[in-house]
């Protein structure tokens, strides 16, 4: 999982400063913040996709990533202690 961005010099909440388009080469700069889910990685983000376009259906959510139940609710188990991580962090 990627952790929140922290300052190195104090270790609050960065915040982005620039995105870029690399098909068009258009660069926006400003002052962004990232939602919380933006701070999971692809596999957890890919998990909590299939999760919502399930309605949350373990059954088809094992079939979706071809695992066993316990597997399944241990992924989705550690993605809610990641959000919990990350929205304790926020808070800091």
């Amino acid at each position: 999982m990627m952790k929140t961005i922290g300052c190195p010099g104090c270790g609050k909440k960065m915040v982005i400063k620039t995105l870029h388009c690399a098909q068009c080469d258009i660069t926006v700069t400003g002052t962004f913040y990232s939602h919380t889910f933006g701070y999971l990685d692809k596999d957890s983000l890919d998990f909590v996709e299939n999760f919502i376009l399930t309605r949350g259906n373990m059954k088809e959510m094992e079939e979706i990533l071809g695992v066993s139940y316990p597997t399944v609710k241990s992924r989705l188990d550690k993605i809610i202690k990641d959000l919990q991580d990350i929205k304790r962090n926020e808070e800091n």
